[in-house]
């Protein structure tokens, strides 16, 4: 049976958290349980993503995941906070450092430097702290993990416990792969 998504990621912008926001308060006042989000992401603004976080965690429904192409940066950070994380077989996960940029303002500004220091570690660390606690590691084996810096296929996610299953939809992929730059299921 093809995938029925209730809302999906697929890129980071205040209407992605918006919308899914929306359908989480709609399916709650639809008594519903739970909720299907698709990933198909390489990542986005980090703070946009917490804000998804945020919503997650808030919300009384059971969010669950399909990663369809992949789930990169801040969109695998996301998936961690599902309560069932599902790869298509030939999608793929990859972690990596989050980056800052700091502005040439910070350079004349010493007390700046250092607040955006800080607001990096801290931040650093409300990122690493959902894949540690999720996957049962420890924060050196996260650093790790961040400093590996490559893509996981699904048989690498699942052994590694990232995601729960692995879920193939051939028909799914077949007609609507290509439109998603998936190669198609054989």
């Amino acid at each position: 049976m093809p995938p029925s998504f209730d809302v999906s990621i697929r890129n980071f912008e205040r209407a992605t958290a918006k919308n899914l926001e929306r359908v989480l308060q709609l399916r709650a006042l639809q008594g519903e349980t739970s909720c299907e989000l698709e990933i198909t992401s390489k990542g986005g603004d980090v703070n946009l993503g917490l804000k998804m976080i945020q919503i997650i965690r808030e919300s009384p429904l059971a969010v669950n995941a399909t990663v369809v192409t992949e789930a990169g940066s801040m969109a695998a950070v996301i998936l961690q906070y599902c309560k069932i994380r599902r790869m298509m077989s030939n999608a793929t996960l990859h972690y990596h450092y989050a980056s800052w940029r700091i502005s040439l303002m910070v350079y004349f500004d010493a007390e700046l430097a250092e607040r955006n220091r800080l607001s990096g570690i801290k931040l650093q660390n409300d990122l690493i702290e959902p894949i540690k606690k999720r996957l049962k590691i420890t924060e050196e084996d996260v650093h790790k993990l961040l400093r590996e810096d490559r893509k996981m296929n699904a048989q690498e996610a699942l052994a590694r416990e990232h995601i729960d299953e692995i879920v193939d939809y051939p028909g799914f992929t077949r007609h609507f792969g290509p439109m998603i730059g998936l190669p198609p299921v054989q």
